[in-house]
């Protein structure tokens, strides 16, 4: 026989109806609606905890992705006479995709690497660690702009997971003498000149392309530019670019003050600059490398 209340009569049926009545009415309702809000409690909670984990995990891996690329770009430029050379570095974001590399040689001149990396964050930081460390090995062997380059793409290849790097290498002999190979990278201004490079794409995508060299001379206080689309990248509030006429313009400028306008415009991506005037040869100027600090607070 199945038990129901209906079996209580008398005093136990009022006992009975007394439990739900008073103090505290209970019904199913209450007890699923209780239930449900228990459960939706444990979910938000886990939800967080896990939400918590993720960002906890994605800061950590920004902050190791930030203090890799702050090691790689250079703290101080090497003193080289007959080159006063000078250089800035604003990214956008915690971590950027600009890179640059200034290593003497053994002729007394200057090897000057510049390049953009596809990407941001920790890819875009080991495969800047990739290509400095190819750059530093081969400056060892070759200071051909074209050959580094080849080797670069090489190395890239075998490496890349679909993404790609601009990039121009440039050597300056001690007489003037400038020799560049470019990789898909903006063009260096003389003056308020604008280069003409041989070009070939950027390094990552073919195996067969080979990287020209393209020669020119540097005159005594003739100044070359070299920077990353984030100056003529820059917009304005209104939708306008910073663009080729403006950065021509500004060209002759020293580097701070090149990244400063770019930045004063609206700066959207990460902003590299690099001059170098050829001088006298027992004039030198190094210029330390004006780097953001390592610091939280760039997001």
């Amino acid at each position: 026989m199945i038990w129901s209340a209906g079996h209580l009569s008398g005093p136990a049926y009022e006992r009975y109806q007394h439990l739900f009545a008073w103090p505290f009415p209970i019904s199913v309702q209450n007890i699923a609606d209780f239930l449900m809000q228990i459960s939706i409690l444990a979910i938000l909670v886990l939800r967080f905890a896990r939400t918590r984990r993720d960002e906890e995990r994605h800061a950590s891996e920004l902050e190791a992705a930030r203090v890799v690329q702050q090691v790689l770009i250079p703290e101080k430029i090497p003193a080289i006479p007959g080159f006063a050379i000078a250089s800035v570095y604003k990214p956008a974001s915690q971590v950027g995709g600009d890179f640059f590399q200034i290593i003497s040689t053994s002729n007394g001149g200057v090897l000057v690497v510049i390049g953009d990396v596809s990407g941001k964050g920790m890819p875009a930081a080991m495969t800047v660690s990739l290509l400095v460390g190819t750059v530093r090995t081969l400056a060892h062997f070759t200071q051909s702009p074209g050959e580094i380059l080849n080797a670069m793409n090489q190395r890239m290849l075998a490496r890349s997971s679909g993404g790609f790097t601009t990039c121009l290498v440039l050597r300056a002999d001690v007489d003037g003498t400038l020799t560049l190979a470019n990789a898909g990278h903006l063009a260096p201004y003389c003056n308020q000149t604008e280069l003409k490079l041989e070009n070939g794409l950027p390094i990552g995508l073919d195996a067969n392309t080979i990287y020209a060299e393209s020669t020119f001379h540097l005159a005594k206080g003739e100044q070359l530019t070299l920077l990353t689309d984030g100056v003529v990248e820059a917009r304005g509030k209104n939708g306008e670019l910073f663009g080729f006429e403006r950065t021509s313009e500004v060209a002759t400028e020293s580097a701070e003050s090149i990244a400063q306008a770019a930045q004063d415009f609206g700066q959207e991506d990460d902003i590299t600059v690099l001059t170098i005037m050829r001088v006298g040869l027992s004039e030198e100027a190094v210029v330390e490398v004006a780097t953001p600090a390592l610091s939280p607070s760039l997001a």
